[in-house]
C-alpha cells in the first residue's frame, strides 16, 4: 500500500513539473502577447510600419509574480491615434512608443506615448 501511495505522489509530482510553465516559456508568451496586441490596435493597423516594430527594455515587476511591462515601439505613416480614416492627417512619419502591461498573459493596460489609452482607444485624462 505504501509503494502504491509513494508511487502516486511520485507520478503527480512529475505530470505537475511537465505541465507548469517555466518562467522562461510564461516571458516569452508574454512577449507575444504584447507584440500581438500592438500589431493588432487600430492605430497600428491604420499605418503603422511594419519594419519598425521593436520591443525595447523589459520590466519584470518584482510585486506581482508573471507580470511584465513592455516597451514597443513603432512608427506610423501619419500623426494620430486609433483608426483615423475619413480625417486629414498630416503625412509625416510619427514614431511611437507603446507601454504594454502584461499579467498572466493578459494585457491588463497599454498607454501609447504617454497619452493615448490601447485598451479604451481613448485619450488619457
Amino acid at each position: 500500500m505504501k509503494k502504491i501511495i509513494f508511487f502516486s505522489i511520485t507520478i503527480l509530482l512529475v505530470f505537475t513539473a511537465c505541465s507548469t510553465p517555466s518562467q522562461e516559456e510564461l516571458f516569452e508568451s508574454s512577449q507575444t502577447t504584447a507584440l500581438e496586441f500592438v500589431k493588432n490596435s487600430p492605430t497600428f493597423v491604420f499605418d503603422g510600419i511594419e519594419e519598425t516594430l521593436t520591443v525595447g527594455p523589459v520590466v519584470s515587476l518584482s510585486k506581482c509574480k508573471n507580470c511584465w511591462l513592455f516597451e514597443i515601439r513603432f512608427d506610423s505613416r501619419a500623426a494620430g491615434y486609433g483608426d483615423r480614416s475619413g480625417q486629414i492627417l498630416a503625412q509625416v512619419i510619427t514614431e511611437h512608443n507603446a507601454k504594454v502591461f502584461v499579467e498572466d498573459d493578459e494585457v491588463t493596460a497599454a498607454l501609447l506615448d504617454e497619452q493615448w489609452d490601447m485598451v479604451v482607444q481613448k485619450q488619457r485624462s
